[in-house]
């Protein structure tokens, strides 16, 4: 457990996230099971972009210790949604999403070509 008067964003995600491994890395999988980080570098630390998985476990954690403001305070300058009333939704790859879109344009490639492989192969008898 940390000091409350040493606590920053990356030594709280250090100590607090399940998916932080000791070798600096991210296992990246959620509460289902589903990998979500395949990259294995941390959102957070490395490339500054928001988690889902950090939102929903880790930062309730931070309330318990009664160091939310503090984390709370600098997370909003990665995920600017989280303070407002505004809902970021974020592809599996974490690249933020537009209003009405499923999927960031790479996966939506990635997805359409492994439907036409699998359709090529049940109608082709591959």
């Amino acid at each position: 457990m940390l000091r409350i008067g040493d606590v920053t964003l990356n030594s709280f995600v250090r100590t607090e996230c399940a998916n932080f491994t000791k070798t600096n890395e991210c296992i990246g999988v959620d509460l289902k099971g589903k990998g979500f980080n395949l990259a294995g570098a941390c959102w957070i630390i490395k490339e500054k972009k928001p988690c889902k998985y950090f939102r929903k476990c880790v930062l309730p954690l931070a309330e318990q210790q009664g160091i939310y403001s503090r984390i709370l305070l600098e997370y909003t300058n990665i995920d600017q949604s989280i303070g407002t009333g505004i809902h970021t939704r974020f592809c599996e790859c974490g690249t933020e999403l537009k209003p009405r879109e499923r999927f960031c344009g790479k996966c939506k490639k990635i997805r359409r070509l492994e439907t036409k492989r699998g359709y090529q192969q049940k109608y082709r008898g591959s």
